[in-house]
């Protein structure tokens, strides 16, 4: 699996986001690699001088592309990810400050893109724009990517606010747990990581960040099988309406109708060896499916007939916050 951690915002806790999921997802037992594509190579540093974990190590890329040379870029990418793969690297994070020097089929080369985003307005509306700008690309069916959007550095008491302030992101999407802003996940750069933090509440939201990408891990390898079947490509009719947004988002949506939210797991069951163990032991068919978010721009009675509409899903632990929070 690939992930890009991408956006065209600064301080919106891109590196500590991909440091932190790549030790998360290496703790967890996957031979994990993170990607540096930052001049700065800020996450890569992280990596090396705090963790160690034996399954995760980090590895800078060549200089970004100059004027012309974008496509070359996009190759060497590309390139590096499919040795990782032969190698055996389970997961892939590649930490990125996009800029319009970058051609946009660097999208293509990822199962997910990850766009953190705080929920101040001027960064809200900087990751919309972003996002509304490359829209075409996650609307290529059985190629695109997942789009992904991370609330960073939230407030305890904006939590509440997390749903509404993303209604206005009509894309397709999947919106995950917010991580909350804390002084100490400031100063963990280069010491430590934040599944490890002794702010309790910063670790959870951590955890539940994670579990919800990895529920978009599953969508993603759900919807792309789903699109690879044989059934799906009979005749030219059959592909007028195939796994269209619409058709994905009725599906859930009678998915989450008969379904009850699960309750977040107790705080004492998470620890970086705990979760380690209990990772290993779950078994493949144990995966959490996202469910479909509603808000009045995008509710059940209003769903969209085509794929260039809403397609949402908020992973269950958000849900459950949501209602524990009074949001």
């Amino acid at each position: 699996m690939r992930i890009l951690i991408t956006n065209v915002k600064g301080g919106v806790g891109k590196s500590t986001i991909s440091a932190n999921l790549a030790y998360a997802l290496g703790a967890s037992g996957q031979k994990t690699t993170l990607v540096d594509l930052d001049p700065h190579e800020s996450a890569g540093r992280w990596i090396r001088e705090a963790s160690r974990c034996p399954n995760l190590q980090a590895m800078p890329l060549p200089a970004r592309p100059s004027l012309g040379a974008s496509r070359r870029y996009v190759i060497e990418v590309r390139q590096v990810l499919e040795r990782l793969s032969r190698d055996g690297r389970e997961m892939v994070i590649a930490d990125l400050t996009w800029n319009e020097l970058l051609d946009p089929e660097l999208f293509y080369c990822f199962d997910l893109v990850v766009m953190p985003t705080a929920l101040s307005e001027v960064e809200l509306r900087t990751t919309l724009e972003f996002a509304q700008r490359h829209a075409w690309a996650f609307k290529t069916p059985g190629r695109s990517p997942t789009l992904v959007i991370a609330p960073s550095r939230v407030a305890v008491d904006q939590l509440s606010g997390v749903g509404a302030a993303f209604a206005r992101f009509q894309l397709p999407m999947v919106l995950t747990p917010p991580i909350l802003e804390s002084r100490q996940a400031r100063e963990a750069y280069g010491a430590s990581f934040l599944i490890e933090s002794g702010d309790e509440e910063l670790r959870q939201s951590f955890l539940r960040f994670v579990d919800g990408v990895r529920q978009a891990m599953h969508y993603h390898q759900e919807a792309h099988a789903k699109m690879a079947r044989p059934s799906m490509v009979q005749s030219p009719s059959a592909m007028s309406k195939p796994m269209t947004a619409s058709v994905l988002a009725a599906q859930r949506l009678r998915n989450l109708q008969a379904a009850e939210v699960p309750p977040m797991p107790a705080a004492p069951s998470w620890s970086a060896s705990s979760w380690s163990a209990s990772a290993a032991e779950a078994p493949p068919s144990a995966a959490p499916t996202p469910t479909p978010a509603t808000s009045p721009a995008t509710s059940p009675a209003a769903a969209p007939e085509d794929e260039s509409k809403v397609l949402r899903f908020i992973p269950r632990f958000l849900r459950a916050s949501g209602q524990r929070s009074g949001g």
